[in-house]
């Protein structure tokens, strides 16, 4: 802390500037990763498309259980999780609510 104080505003500034130059070369790398990272997604949600329209599966359509398994497994928010699938909480909770009442009449017409 002292010798933060002891030193010129040139000396200060020299050293931010050296700062600044590391967190540019280390801004390089990252960005490549999202840029890859993004470019997967596109490839994997066009994989995603054409198995649908080949193989007449609606895999886009389990959201609800995606995002369960997501967020137990990466332990993240179901919110962050909604966001990654471009869907709301709402259309989660609902799909949610409606998949359990549709599984509760299953068991109790099998019972019968």
């Amino acid at each position: 802390m002292q010798q933060a104080m002891n030193k010129t505003p040139e000396q200060r500034i020299l050293e931010l500037e050296e700062k600044v130059k590391l967190l540019e070369q280390q801004k390089k790398p990252l960005e490549k990763t999202v840029d890859i990272a993004q470019e997967k997604a596109i490839f994997l949600n066009m994989m995603v498309d054409i198995a649908e329209k080949e193989f007449m599966i609606p895999i886009k359509k389990n959201v609800t259980q995606t995002i369960n398994q997501y967020t137990s497994k990466r332990e993240r928010s179901i919110s962050f999780a909604c966001g990654l699938s471009a869907n709301n909480r709402q259309y989660y909770y609902r799909n949610k609510k409606v998949r359990e009442l549709n599984t509760y009449w299953l068991i109790k017409l099998r019972r019968k």
